[in-house]
């Protein structure tokens, strides 16, 4: 990894990606919250993470702890477009191969509930 000093600001920037050869390793954000927005230019998504935790003697989901808002992206139409039919074919293969998503917006996963049929309990 390599780092960028900037001596106006006295900061180090590390950058994000480590590049081996003809590949490039870039770290994964797990994402739990989106706010998307629209202009006329441009679609804007940004992405946060919950963090909750779980009581270890009843075994449940406590209340939310925080969101963590942590990148935005501002795509013009045709790349969300572009997004929008990419994601719509994996969701398609998805379900196919693990069976229907959830769609209330309140539904919780809590230690020993199954999301789908066929895979391993949370």
């Amino acid at each position: 990894m390599s780092e960028e000093s900037h001596s106006d600001t006295g900061t180090t920037q590390s950058s994000i990606a480590t590049t081996y050869a003809d590949a490039v390793v870039v770290p994964t954000r797990h994402v739990t919250n989106v706010n998307i927005t629209a202009t006329v230019a441009e679609i804007t998504m940004t992405l946060g993470q919950l963090h909750s935790l779980i009581d270890p003697k009843t075994r449940t989901l406590l209340p939310p702890v925080k969101t963590e808002w942590f990148q935005s992206l501002a795509l013009n139409p045709i790349v969300a477009k572009q997004m929008y039919l990419g994601l719509g074919r994996a969701l398609e293969f998805y379900e196919r191969q693990f069976g229907k998503i959830p769609e209330d917006p309140s539904f919780r996963l809590t230690p020993d509930d199954e999301l789908l049929p066929g895979r391993p309990a949370v």
